[in-house]
């Protein structure tokens, strides 16, 4: 279902070719997955191979994408910053709840627990995702440089590791400090220029730079609690996305206030303000003379770049369930690190609309992040296959050093037992996509930092190498059509913690 209805566009062609022809390629291949029986793992195997190759190459294209029309589409709606946090909120609605309709009617990956699940639960994670995204949104329109954008979504992982160690508990080891680290000194090297020549548009500037550092502080708030209120109970990741839209929405409204106020917007302009940005997504001018705060419109092109930022989204957001569920975090995270130079690259080329020329500490910048994120996540396996080549190790250790420097510790719970000493109390129900808000520039770099995507993975991939014998009986049983005795659909699906 997700395969055929998130990813239509009334914005792309018919043609079977491009973006269009290989998501209908990776369909086919998810659809063949899910037929085949379970004996025939040889088959799976090389159809999975083919999903993560087709996912990885789309999600390069997708995430690209999106980085760019997330700028692109600010600048016909800069007038309209408050209408603009709207829709990109508002867009989740409709298609949300078309998958979540139909599941609840036809379907099974929506269960009676899941619906059972507090409105409050929804309404704090919704809360949280509305200031995040409201302070991304309008420093997305102010912040002139696209690239500048694209690094500084990089503080989340310094910001996120702080936040997770003090709620979470969570420890990590030296290469992940050494990374942040690194990292943080590459963003210090980008926002030199700054620092050394402040001027009144820098003063703007500045503003609007830490109010996007500043939206890593409730995003990552946000993986925390999701974390901590749902445990490890089996939520769909659109059902979830689908009910924090809803209450993102609603407390949107009062959060435009003194959104409003930052963008000179007061309040009794509001409700004009956010009218004539409807108008400007529809094509339509509507400040024809400038004044010291808002230019001349130039809505032509907001019917398309609008549009095709919603596009984007929604199928990056598809593709990162898809690569989850198919593949590891380990590729997602290498996706989402190829796409930092990739759209730092885009938005200096001259053809870009509102380009702006890498200045040199935008590419010392650039190099100095890359390098931190790379130790941060590849570190233990760079350093195996560094080993490796030397002849040194064999090839299943720089596997296993991968997998190893992407589990990120959890709680002290957790992490201080041996995996085969804890507690095999998961259910065959576990989830196996974290949940990560659909809405927001840099959720998912706020959740890998937390630790939120590796321990998801980590308690998958544990539940499938350590069953107990009354899980392995209940799987053979369950092949020959039989129902494993005193078993109910409710032990599949661990109860929420409702933090109280």
């Amino acid at each position: 279902y997700m395969g055929t209805s998130l990813m239509a566009s009334p914005s792309s062609p018919q043609s079977a070719s491009g973006p269009d022809k290989r998501f209908d390629d990776l369909k086919s291949e998810v659809d063949l997955v899910a037929t085949l029986p379970d004996d025939d793992e040889a088959v799976k195997s090389a159809a999975r191979s083919r999903i993560l190759i087709i996912s990885f190459l789309l999600m390069l294209v997708i995430g690209l994408g999106n980085k760019i029309f997330a700028k692109l589409a600010t600048l016909p709606m800069r007038n309209y910053a408050v209408t603009y946090s709207f829709l990109s909120t508002a867009v989740y609605l409709p298609t949300s709840f078309a998958y979540i309709w139909a599941m609840i009617a036809w379907g099974t990956a929506i269960t009676k627990e899941q619906r059972a699940i507090p409105l409050r639960v929804w309404c704090v994670m919704g809360f949280l995702d509305s200031i995040a995204g409201i302070m991304q949104t309008f420093a997305t329109t102010f912040l002139t440089s696209g690239s500048m954008i694209i690094l500084l979504q990089q503080s989340a992982i310094p910001i996120s590791m702080v936040i997770s160690r003090v709620l979470l508990k969570a420890r990590y080891e030296a290469p992940h400090y050494v990374g942040a680290g690194v990292v943080s000194l590459g963003l210090l090297c980008v926002l030199l220029p700054q620092f050394l020549t402040p001027s009144q548009s820098s003063s703007n500037e500045g503003l609007w730079i830490a109010v996007m550092i500043g939206s890593c502080i409730p995003m990552t708030l946000s993986s925390v609690y999701k974390e901590k209120a749902l445990g490890e109970a089996e939520v769909d990741p659109i059902y979830l996305n689908g009910w924090v839209a809803v209450f993102q929405l609603a407390f949107a409204v009062p959060l435009s206030v003194p959104a409003g106020y930052t963008a000179h917007i007061p309040i009794q302009d509001l409700w004009g303000n956010f009218v004539d940005g409807l108008k400007c997504y529809a094509g339509t001018n509507t400040i024809k003379i400038a004044s010291s705060n808002f230019p001349v419109d130039d809505c032509s092109t907001a019917p398309l770049y609008v549009s095709m930022y919603f596009f984007f989204n929604i199928g990056f957001n598809i593709l990162i369930v898809l690569l989850l569920k198919y593949g590891s975090a380990n590729l997602l995270f290498l996706a989402l690190t190829s796409n930092v130079p990739l759209g730092s690259l885009a938005f200096s080329l001259k053809f870009m609309p509102g380009h702006q020329p890498f200045r040199l500490t935008d590419i010392i910048g650039l190099i100095v992040i890359m390098t931190g994120l790379c130790i941060f996540r590849f570190f233990a396996g760079l350093k195996a296959l560094v080993n490796r080549c030397r002849g040194r190790t064999s090839p299943e250790s720089i596997e296993s050093a991968f997998e190893q420097q992407s589990l990120l510790p959890s709680s002290e719970a957790t992490q201080t037992l041996p995996i085969a000493n804890r507690p095999a109390s998961r259910g065959p129900g576990m989830r196996e996509t974290p949940t990560f808000s659909f809405t927001g520039t840099n959720a998912l770099e706020s959740a890998f930092a937390a630790g939120v995507v590796d321990r998801r993975g980590h308690a998958h991939a544990e539940e499938i190498l350590h069953k107990d014998p009354r899980r392995l009986r209940a799987g053979y049983l369950s092949r020959l059509g039989i129902a494993p005795t005193g078993q109910n659909k409710s032990q599949h699906m661990p109860p929420y913690n409702s933090l109280q």
